[in-house]
């Protein structure tokens, strides 16, 4: 009897932990759910507007298993929108990039489960932080570099040069 009952408290315990897990990933799929859906309804924001919203909303209607590029072209035809396949290809890869989308395999993308974290702060220079003009040449020599303005050839800009 003991046994059954460690049993089942062990099971009830696997069961909640599993549950929290999932109620985590549900939490964190909706609120990329609620970023598309509010980038797609962005107005005069390129590519979110137009076709390209109603694209992501019908990816984000998809659900996990997302769409092929063909059904997104199809879900634009729906709503009347005509969509270039190469222009529907850049959009996405910029999606990608941004992390409003994630490939599932070759030409089937959804929007991700986990966001993607923000990109790390970029390092500032020397003459960024300190006003500092940084040497330049390989090795860090001490050589000065030219300054002042470039040397006139007799060249104007105006000039035809012969090829």
């Amino acid at each position: 009897m003991e046994d059954m009952e460690a049993f089942m408290r062990d099971k009830i315990a696997r069961l909640r932990a599993e549950a929290d897990a999932l109620e985590k990933t549900l939490k964190e799929y909706l609120s990329v759910q609620a970023r598309v859906a509010g980038a797609a309804r962005r107005s005069g924001d390129h590519p979110r507007s137009g076709a390209f919203g109603v694209i992501l909303e019908a990816i984000g209607k998809a659900g996990p298993n997302g769409m092929t590029l063909d059904e997104m072209i199809d879900a634009a035809k729906d709503e009347g929108y005509e969509v270039k396949r190469n222009t529907l290809r850049s959009q996405i890869w910029s999606a990608k990039e941004e992390g409003v989308l994630s490939q599932i395999e070759p030409g089937r993308y959804r929007v991700p489960l986990v966001p993607k974290p923000p990109p790390p702060p970029r390092e500032r220079t020397a003459e960024e932080a300190f006003g500092v003009p940084q040497s330049g040449g390989f090795g860090g020599g001490s050589r000065a570099q030219p300054t002042g303005p470039r040397e006139d050839f007799g060249a104007d800009l105006d000039d035809e040069i012969p090829f």
